[in-house]
């Protein structure tokens, strides 16, 4: 029970919470369990976010054609992220400090996005 227990696994999602926090003006220092229930809180409606707009885009896609649009999809995040997207609401909120980090964190994405259309695919026949 390494996961939780360890403080540099939620230390990202404190540090989220606490910038969240801060901009909606709530807490000027919130304590340790609310900033990481908020930053918690928050990749959970980034994700779901992306996730439900991609299920919109390619929902009824299957094969290659899906893997092809879920790279590009998560290419999109990325380039969003970098663009447009204030450093708070960016998916991963900057957790990748370096260009191959970044590259590994968005190619996990497109598979996740390809494997869980693909599965939620294989509920919907059944």
């Amino acid at each position: 029970m390494a996961g939780f227990a360890a403080r540099e696994h939620v230390d990202q999602f404190s540090g989220a919470g606490r910038q969240l926090l801060a901009i909606i003006g709530r807490a000027s220092s919130p304590s340790p369990s609310t900033a990481l229930a908020a930053g918690i809180g928050l990749h959970l409606v980034v994700g779901l976010a992306w996730g439900i707009a991609f299920a919109l885009v390619a929902g009824r896609l299957r094969g290659r054609l899906l893997v092809i649009v879920a790279a590009l999809t998560s290419a999109v995040i990325w380039a969003l992220d970098q663009r447009l997207i204030p450093p708070v609401l960016r998916y991963g909120n900057d957790l990748t400090a370096f260009a191959p980090q970044a590259a590994i964190f968005h190619l996990v994405l497109a598979v996740a996005l390809a494997v869980g259309i693909r599965l939620a695919q294989g509920s919907d026949a059944g």
